[in-house]
């Protein structure tokens, strides 16, 4: 959490290699906190074919910690994979595609798209290719 103020910067080092950089802001349910940071390596095999909880409010699961009611999750699949995930009736969803191309719910999405996904009893992943994402349930 920046909390109370926290001053940082992102650059790419490389002068001859690209980056790809994803930043999510998710506004924590109290103002002022004392800044934190986390910073944890998930493995591919964690990831692997199956949405992998890595951040939510209590740090279950060994997922890092957030003053939010999230949980976050990420995923690596391998093309043709399919997976759902159940979205209880009071809470949103987003879907963040990282690389590949998927369908969600019958909408096609590919790298850099997301899905707002709000009114729906779960979130119906097929992916068309290999494809990393990122799946938030918010409450």
């Amino acid at each position: 959490t920046a909390g109370s103020g926290v001053q940082h910067s992102e650059f790419n080092p490389s002068p001859d290699t690209t980056v790809h950089f994803l930043q999510i802001w998710i506004l924590p349910q109290t103002l002022s906190l004392t800044p934190s940071y986390e910073q944890k390596v998930f493995m591919e095999e964690e990831r692997s074919d199956h949405l992998h909880l890595i951040v939510s409010r209590d740090g279950r699961e060994q997922s890092l910690t957030i003053h939010q009611d999230v949980d976050l999750y990420t995923s690596l699949l391998t093309a043709d994979c399919m997976l759902s995930y159940p979205l209880r009736k009071e809470r949103k969803g987003w879907v963040q595609v990282v690389l590949g191309d998927v369908v969600v719910n019958e909408v096609h999405l590919g790298a850099g798209d997301g899905l707002a996904l709000q009114d729906c009893d779960q979130a119906r992943v097929n992916a068309l290719s290999d494809t990393e994402l990122l799946l938030i349930d918010i409450g």
